[in-house]
């Protein structure tokens, strides 16, 4: 015989060998009467709980499962059988105590059963879990790329900017704005900016073998930088971190060391591997044929003002040319150059050639 409770007495069952009984503590079976009534103290109760918890070998094992609400549903219990189990109902588990924790008791079978079913809804929950977080996981990484994007990134030089204030940098952005108009030269700034997974900005300098990677907030909080196309700024932060810690020789002793001064010849070596730029000043006259060749869309030119700013009026409007400015070369004709100023990239300045011979002598290129 064996008796199981839990802290509430109100809740019980009994394992008899020769019967069951299925009322409260209170039934007027003399023999369940006189078993309770031993039952004067927590060691007693205990000395019943420490016995082995199993079936006899021929009890019938299928007398009562456990449904979904935790109640016992019975199946078949039968007075006659001498191994029966009887068992009072409750919606609650049958907890007991022992060595200080609570532990839910069921008969071998059912205890077996809902060990098994845990196992299994565990393992579920784990591998459910699991996918979760990496559905998670990817599901975060794809919302950081679209934050940033959303930002205005988008790994592509192909929105205008213009340059930022008192920042210097028209050598590297008439270099970039010249790249972008060529077909072959917009290859080169294919994937220098690249958005990570996780919303990162990745920017790799082919020309040197660096690769530098940024917060999209960083790079939006560089106001001083050029403003409009972000990737631009994002080349221009990568360009002047590699100048701090690898100045570039120029002409005369020079020393470029950020991006304040520079070349354009500079920005070709930066971005361009296995190219050889050119730079230099055009003594006395400008060759026609040279003009000619700004058309050529393998060869890359921005060209360099002389000092002084001037303002010319022309037929299609004025036109203002900082002195000491750096340009992006788009094309020329019988006529006009037509240039790009790095300060407002949306427009194109159609300079009489005439004009530009005078005001302009230097360039720089490269050729694909």
């Amino acid at each position: 015989m064996k008796i199981e409770n839990n802290e509430n007495w109100g809740n019980y069952w009994i394992k008899l060998n020769n019967g069951y009984d299925l009322n409260s503590p209170k039934s007027n079976n003399s023999k369940l009467n006189s078993i309770f009534n031993n039952l004067n103290s927590e060691n007693n109760l205990e000395n019943f709980q420490d016995e082995e918890d199993t079936l006899p070998e021929n009890s019938n094992n299928e007398l009562f499962e456990q449904n979904e609400n935790d109640e016992f549903i019975y199946d078949d219990i039968n007075e006659n059988d001498s191994y029966s189990l009887a068992m009072h109902s409750s919606r609650r588990n049958i907890n007991r105590k022992r060595s200080g924790t609570k532990n839910t008791r069921k008969s071998y079978n059912t205890r077996r059963t809902y060990q098994s079913r845990r196992t299994y809804r565990n393992s579920n929950t784990y591998r459910t879990r699991k996918t979760n977080n990496s559905n998670s996981t990817r599901k975060t990484y794809s919302s950081s790329k679209s934050r940033t994007e959303s930002m205005g990134f988008n790994g592509r030089i192909d929105r205008n900017f213009s340059q930022g204030t008192n920042m210097g940098d028209c050598w590297l952005l008439a270099g970039i704005k010249a790249l972008s108009m060529s077909p072959n030269g917009s290859k080169y700034l294919k994937d220098i900016v690249t958005i990570l997974p996780n919303g990162n900005i990745q920017v790799k300098l082919r020309g040197v073998n660096k690769t530098y990677v940024y917060k999209p907030e960083q790079i939006k909080r560089r106001t001083d930088l050029s403003s409009g196309d972000l990737d631009v700024r994002a080349i221009e932060m990568a360009i002047d971190d590699y100048l701090r810690s690898n100045p570039l020789k120029g002409s005369k002793g020079r020393s470029y060391s950020s991006i304040r001064v520079g070349d354009p010849k500079n920005l070709f070596k930066i971005l361009i591997p296995g190219k050889s730029p050119y730079s230099g000043r055009i003594n006395g006259k400008w060759d026609d044929k040279l003009i000619k060749n700004f058309n050529d869309k393998n060869k890359i030119t921005c060209v360099g003002s002389k000092k002084g700013t001037h303002t010319i009026k022309t037929s299609k409007g004025t036109i203002k040319i900082y002195g000491d400015h750096e340009y992006a070369v788009k094309g020329s004709d019988k006529n006009y150059v037509y240039l790009v100023d790095p300060h407002n990239t949306s427009k194109t300045i159609a300079l009489p050639i005439h004009d530009f011979k005078r005001l302009f002598d230097s360039i720089s290129y490269v050729k694909l």
